[in-house]
């Protein structure tokens, strides 16, 4: 009986494991396979720095680090092969698979167990983000061992096993910090579980766990930052960008900052520095927006309730929004993907703007069910389900307090899937058709668009194809799919700059100008357009020009270092040395490891 409650789950998670080298082989015919963007490719970057021996960094984390280290060993291990990384990612996700069949059969049944492991295997977002350089796999595993372990220490519970429990929580955490909001009010449910004093030791335990695994990160970010940060110094960002006036619950651009990783990031620090009147420490910025988005709650209440109310049908609906890659755009490179996700958009009219109606699969048929099966749950008092509703909810809050996206919502899916088995089994067998209304209810209530959402422009998706052929030397395709980026959305002011480019690349230089201007048109402020019209003038020797050009581009991005070096380039050329030193000095007090301008500053102090 043990070698079947083995046999099974291996051979499901061996199926799975399959399907995902289908998929990651499929995938190499996308563009962005080796050049991943966005997101991912800030990852990638992060691990190559640790990789190139930074390992300890020289800043507060900003983002929790133990994806990016985990990648760099990976990395390290493959010899930088973005395939085998990718088949890691898959192997971790079919040892989730594993551990779904188990965490099922102890708090469902056999059937539930094989049902819902099948049912994870052919997920389609789960199988998409197995191919991602995103945490969404490793995420998965942490909190499903977390559940598969509370599971047993619920049942025979010591401080010992609480202190594991923690354990496993600190590492979850220093992963994706949101589950802390569950760690944190799990005592809650211990109370209610056990009602007995015997909670406090074992709160003790479990919280002492956490600190184990934090409190290194939380010593590091002091040393090199001499700042106070247990993991990262993106919470108030992430508070604000999901709680202002503007925010529509999904998209990850706080007001008046670019739309770009970096440009958003370093817009956010000039901001908050330029509004408080002087140089800020990371947990100073994150509590800047952090007061910004209780500011909007205070005092407009209102408003900041309808986006709550929104944010959390988002987090229900069918619909895959993601604001890196779109699901929808990116599946035509996988013939299993187009399989295993869709969505149907009914507009009434057919001439209307918005859909009104919005099915996605799989997630439309799944939450259906999965409400059923918590109803069910609750109905029966089994305090073992219980506790997964509890998880599910405090991890829910966790997410929609801030915004919402499909990769945010992953950690949840394979509970989701179990309670939807289980639902559906339960409607099956239920003797009353009257419940059959809760399903039909949730389906409705989470497919109707109801906010007047707008399904996910492919114009993101087409500018970073763009960027990844560009990367190839494959121009043709690149303004190509530049061009079908303008089409889409003719304001988005970064793909012009990306068509100059490639046209002063080939000596272009009237087209390209017009491009880089077309791109201030709509964008006044966008530094590397005045940078690139800095180039072009460097090219006609007009070295006045130049400088005004790259003048302009560091003035709107003090961490412009490419900016400053140029513009000592202008005045070295100028005769100018003493303000071209001055310059290089300044791009390396940005990035100390830029060579070009090393090299230049030694042989100006040398000779000079």
């Amino acid at each position: 009986m043990k070698n079947k409650h083995f046999i099974i789950p291996f051979i499901i998670a061996t199926l799975s494991f399959i399907i995902n080298i289908v998929y990651i082989l499929e995938l190499r015919k996308s563009p962005l396979f080796y050049f991943p963007q966005m997101d991912a490719l800030y990852h990638i970057e992060w691990a190559k720095r640790i990789l190139s021996g930074d390992i300890i960094g020289k800043e507060v984390f900003f983002r929790a680090p133990l994806y990016p280290y985990s990648l760099a060993l990976i990395l390290k291990i493959s010899h930088n092969s973005f395939v085998v990384t990718r088949l890691f990612q898959a192997f971790v996700s079919s040892v989730s698979i594993f551990l779904i069949y188990h965490i099922s059969r102890k708090f469902f049944t056999k059937k539930v167990a094989i049902s819902s492991s099948i049912i994870a295997t052919l997920y389609g977002p789960l199988v998409y983000f197995t191919g991602e350089f995103l945490i969404v796999p490793l995420i998965i595993f942490f909190d499903l061992s977390i559940i598969l372990f509370l599971f047993k220490t619920i049942e025979k519970p010591t401080f010992w096993r609480w202190l594991i429990a923690g354990l496993l929580f600190g590492l979850s955490a220093i992963a994706r910090p949101n589950i802390l909001l569950p760690a944190l009010l799990l005592p809650l449910f211990l109370f209610y579980y056990y009602r007995s004093k015997q909670v406090i030791k074992w709160t003790t335990g479990l919280f002492a766990g956490i600190l184990i695994i934090v409190f290194p990160v939380l010593i590091r970010n002091y040393i090199v930052g001499k700042d106070f940060v247990p993991i990262a110094s993106q919470a108030g960002i992430n508070f604000y960008i999901g709680n202002n006036q503007y925010s529509d619950g999904t998209t990850a651009i706080a007001p008046g900052t670019r739309g770009t990783w970096w440009g958003g990031y370093y817009d956010a620090i000039k901001i908050a520095e330029k509004e408080m009147g002087k140089h800020l420490k990371p947990s100073e910025i994150s509590n800047f927006w952090m007061k910004k988005g209780l500011e909007f709650i205070v005092y407009s209440p209102y408003d900041a309730f309808k986006l709550f109310v929104k944010k959390c049908f988002l987090f229900f609906s069918g619909m895959e929004f993601s604001n890196n890659k779109d699901i929808y755009f990116f599946k035509r490179y996988s013939k299993i993907l187009n399989i295993l996700i869709w969505r149907v958009l009914l507009k009434i009219p057919k001439s209307a703007k918005l859909p009104f109606f919005i099915f996605g699969f799989p997630f439309s048929i799944l939450i259906p069910f999965s409400f059923a099966g918590i109803f069910f749950s609750f109905r029966e008092k089994d305090k073992r389900k219980i506790l997964l509703v509890f998880l599910i909810t405090t991890y829910f809050i966790s997410v929609v307090i801030f915004f919402v996206n499909a990769r945010y919502r992953m950690p949840v899916i394979p509970i989701l899937i179990m309670f939807a088995v289980y639902g559906f089994i339960k409607l099956f067998r239920a003797k009353k058709t009257q419940y059959y209304i809760i399903p039909i209810i949730v389906f409705f209530l989470f497919n109707l668009n109801l906010f007047r959402v707008s399904p996910p422009s492919a114009v993101q998706s087409l500018y970073n194809i763009g960027i990844a052929y560009g990367k190839m030397h494959k121009y043709k395709e690149a303004l190509k799919h530049y061009q079908m980026a303008i089409e889409e959305d003719p304001s988005f002011y970064e793909v012009y700059v990306n068509i100059g480019n490639i046209y002063a690349r080939f000596n272009y230089n009237d087209i390209a100008e017009k491009m880089y201007k077309k791109s201030l048109e709509i964008n006044p402020k966008h530094e590397k357009a005045y940078f690139n019209l800095g180039h072009l003038a460097l090219k006609k020797n007009n070295l006045n020009k130049a400088y005004k050009y790259y003048e302009k581009a560091f003035s709107i991005d003090p961490n412009y270092y490419l900016a400053y070096y140029y513009a000592g380039v202008a005045k070295e050329k100028l005769g100018e040395i003493g303000n071209a030193i001055a310059f290089y000095k300044k791009a390396l007090t940005i990035n100390e490891n830029f060579l070009p301008a090393k090299k230049k500053l030694s042989h100006l102090l040398t000779h000079y």
